[in-house]
């Protein structure tokens, strides 16, 4: 998977962002990942080998970016549930 915050979303950053990544499975945390100050442009991306068990989680990808703006900070939260299925 891959996200990037568009240029507008971006634009009216005035320092770096810090984004943090949470993978679930059925509501339990399996995976962390951290970018402390990194450009608001960055390009969040993972792959992931997700086991014999993954056709049985209910997955869901949350990704937390915060950067400085003007007028305080801004934050981004992303939700990204999806399911697998083998075909």
């Amino acid at each position: 998977m891959g996200w990037q915050l568009s240029i507008a979303t971006a634009a009216p950053a005035t320092g770096p962002m810090n984004e943090t990544a949470n993978l679930y499975c059925n509501g339990r945390s399996v995976a962390h990942d951290n970018h402390p100050a990194v450009s608001p442009r960055y390009f969040v991306h993972a792959s992931a080998s997700l086991g014999s068990g993954a056709t049985r989680c209910n997955w869901d990808l949350k990704i937390h970016e915060t950067f400085p703006i003007a007028r305080g900070t801004r934050t981004i939260d992303l939700d990204f549930p999806f399911i697998v299925t083998l075909i």
